[in-house]
């Protein structure tokens, strides 16, 4: 059963837990997939590289490891909300093209959860796409590509500024995946922090 309170709007109208009543799941204890012919890979690059809120929103959905998506640029867009939009030219004056982000393991259940946290398809369309798997994931068989979804908004897709709610939530993804998953730092620096400003101390 769908949770009462998600709305059919973006992000900022989930309001979550002031507790987090979900332990982190830590890379080196994920259970593998009992049904892995019925889950969906899934592909996140905004709030969602959080485990923690993962683990909130989709219980029942390991993290597997670090994805590279290439050939797409990270943005915020004019939602305020991370997105990642397609080919640009290398030669821009924007940030290099190439979005990191976590691969978890979607079970059908959590999939049509998160499409409602993600405001499908009026906020983000899922489209399917190739993304590189970096060293050290924890993917079955050890391939070095995957098909996953991307939640992907296609007509918001100049850069603007963040809401000041997401940008708290942005903090802790980058830190939890940087933490858990080895995001690059130069990534985080030259692509998301001219948008997503780093967390006071």
């Amino acid at each position: 059963m769908l949770p009462s309170t998600v709305l059919l709007e973006p992000e900022t109208e989930i309001h979550e837990p002031q507790t987090e009543t979900q332990p982190r799941r830590k890379k080196n204890v994920v259970p593998p997939p009992a049904t892995t012919a019925l889950r969906t890979r899934y592909f996140a690059y905004g709030s969602n590289l959080s485990a923690t809120q993962m683990a909130q929103r989709c219980p029942d959905s390991p993290a597997e490891g670090l994805g590279l998506l290439r050939g797409w640029r990270w943005i915020i867009n004019e939602r305020g909300y991370a997105n990642v939009v397609e080919g640009e030219d290398e030669d821009s004056d924007g940030p290099p093209l190439g979005v990191y982000g976590v691969l978890y393991s979607l079970s059908p259940d959590d999939e049509e959860v998160l499409d409602m946290y993600e405001g499908v398809p009026r906020s983000y369309q899922k489209v399917s796409l190739p993304v590189e798997v970096v060293d050290d994931a924890d993917i079955a068989g050890g391939a070095t590509s995957v098909v996953a979804l991307v939640y992907v908004d296609k007509l918001r897709i100049q850069p603007s500024v963040p809401k000041a709610e997401y940008v708290n939530r942005m903090n802790r993804g980058i830190i939890e995946a940087t933490k858990e998953w080895a995001l690059p730092a130069r990534y985080v620096e030259e692509v998301m922090r001219p948008f997503i400003p780093a967390a006071m101390e």
